[in-house]
């Protein structure tokens, strides 16, 4: 929700496009351009989870990562089948 580009406040207002998405019926012409550029932009589980993921993607051998990629090995059935597809790519399974 910090990220800043060229000194738009694009974290803020990916948050707010979220938010937003979570209330209409059908997604909006802005909404359907995120989607173009990144089918993932507004996955439905935590975005915390999606930020951890990206983090195991980039530093994978911190402790914090070690023990949040054994977690999700544990949870495995409880995750959603793209979270699982995700973790796949990066070499973890259940």
């Amino acid at each position: 929700a910090n990220t800043v580009h060229d000194g738009f406040p694009l974290g803020k207002w990916l948050h707010r496009q979220r938010q937003l998405a979570k209330k209409r019926s059908s997604p909006s012409p802005t909404q359907q351009a995120l989607a173009t550029i990144d089918p993932g932009w507004n996955p439905p589980w935590d975005i915390l989870w999606q930020r951890t993921y990206h983090h195991a993607r980039t530093h994978p051998h911190t402790s914090a990562i070690r023990q949040w990629l054994q977690r999700q090995q544990r949870t495995w059935p409880l995750l959603h089948p793209h979270q699982q597809h995700l973790l796949t790519h990066i070499g973890v399974t259940a």
